[in-house]
């Protein structure tokens, strides 16, 4: 009885924590984020991958996909890929972080947009994945709003660096 006791409060404990999804502010050693980012709106379509990297500094490494246009198929294909570099991050870059994937979870304004952006982010601990989320927000608010921190913001770092 006590076994299951203890495995039932394991697993109450474990799905508590997954309803709070992903957190870049509890980032660990040994911990590693990927984010797969796509935007595509009325001027611009791209894609770009995030690899954050727990421990004393937490940092990023940032790559853009490039694409060309398949005729077959009527859509682009991700054919080369540019690292941009990598970028350490401070506390209030990582609060900003979670508070954009705050607004993901939450269902953003429910306004509607031109831009749609798709967010594909996994969790791994020592290399395994703990935990994935997918986002789509069609909404074009994050890229007006105070205390987050976009992918497009971070990409620009790296920009103003090169």
């Amino acid at each position: 009885m006590t076994r299951y006791v203890i495995l039932f409060l394991a697993l109450m404990t474990c799905c508590a924590h997954a309803a709070d999804g992903i957190s870049f502010s509890s980032l660990k050693a040994g911990d590693t984020i990927t984010v797969h980012y796509t935007s595509k709106g009325c001027f611009h379509d791209y894609s770009e991958n995030f690899t954050f990297k727990g421990g004393k500094p937490v940092s990023v490494k940032v790559t853009q996909i490039g694409s060309s246009w398949d005729e077959k198929l009527k859509k682009r294909i991700p054919n080369r890929e540019k690292g941009l570099g990598t970028l350490v991050l401070n506390k209030k870059d990582l609060s900003r972080l979670d508070n954009l994937f705050k607004f993901y979870r939450n269902g953003g304004d429910r306004s509607i947009s031109t831009t749609q952006d798709s967010i594909h982010i996994k969790l791994f601990h020592n290399g395994i994945l703990t935990r994935e989320e997918k986002f789509y927000d069609h909404t074009g608010a994050t890229h007006t709003m105070k205390n987050v921190l976009t992918f497009p913001e971070l990409s620009a770092r790296l920009e103003k660096k090169n």
